[in-house]
């Protein structure tokens, strides 16, 4: 008995927040080594399930990187590196595109395994618009713009969209984009109530302690100190970014932790870190 009211108190303390976010757009980031993990990616699908299914509007983001390097040391073909981003030819360019869109169908796939409607987004639909970096750097591009209309639909019709990480420019030519880039500009077209970065950590640390929530000034002020840096840092600046431009809050969220979207999402307390404007 004390074992159901316990579980019960749980579902009640999820009430107020499942009543908050009822037909909000969250938009969620999931990509890296752990995407090819099939336990946890349960896990976060799960999560991503329940939240469709309790009225909120999940918006999936993938990325791929640690599964296109893999994919281009199986064909032994070089990379090479230019300021720290991967130049990407057209041999490149193939595996990249291969890659994510095999990922897309996956997740897609497992969505609708669990009685889900979900639908993914390729290049085909020009949902992110990019631009070249540099000649340098080959088919790498950054993002100028979002198509949403495509997105809306699909949340319109109560289905999950997810969205392959390439760009697309005005005649036509695919480019690999940052996905964490591309998913805070997914999350400002969208109004989103909540850009949710997944990684392979549990949140920002700071003095050797999970900083379970912060202001704006509070994480600009760790970034200037050093304290954020490394892998974490660009994930942050993607944050800031959706913060600095109506997004109302970012959560960084360990997807090691099972069914850690939930309790970041639906209890007080949270798991991760959450950086809120003010």
């Amino acid at each position: 008995m004390r074992e159901a009211i316990g579980k019960a108190r749980v579902l009640l303390e999820a009430l107020p927040y499942i009543q908050a976010f009822h037909d909000k757009v969250f938009v969620i980031k999931y990509g890296g080594s752990l995407l090819e993990d099939k336990n946890v990616r349960r896990s976060v699908l799960q999560d991503i399930v329940f939240m469709h299914y309790v009225g909120i509007k999940p918006v999936i983001v993938h990325g791929g990187g640690p599964s296109i390097t893999k994919a281009l040391k199986q064909k032994g073909i070089e990379v090479e590196f230019v300021d720290g981003l991967r130049r990407t030819d057209k041999e490149i360019l193939k595996v990249v595109e291969k890659e994510l869109l095999r990922l897309n169908r996956m997740i897609v796939k497992e969505l609708k395994e669990m009685n889900c409607p979900a639908e993914g987004l390729s290049p085909s639909t020009a949902i992110i618009k990019a631009r070249q970096v540099s000649p340098q750097l080959g088919f790498v591009g950054s993002v100028i713009g979002v198509n949403a209309n495509p997105i809306f639909s699909l949340l319109n019709h109560d289905v999950i969209p997810v969205i392959c990480p390439l760009g697309i420019d005005r005649k036509g030519q695919i480019y690999n984009v940052n996905a964490d880039t591309s998913a805070s500009e997914i999350s400002v077209s969208l109004g989103a109530e909540k850009f949710v970065l997944m990684t392979n950590v549990e949140g920002i640390i700071y003095r050797g302690k999970l900083l379970s929530s912060a202001n704006l000034k509070k994480i600009k002020i760790l970034i200037d100190k050093k304290v954020i840096t490394g892998g974490m840092l660009p994930k942050v600046e993607a944050g800031l970014n959706a913060l600095d431009k109506g997004v109302k809050k970012v959560h960084i969220v360990s997807a090691k932790q099972s069914h850690a979207l939930l309790l970041e999402i639906f209890t007080k307390r949270g798991v991760g870190t959450e950086i809120r404007v003010d």
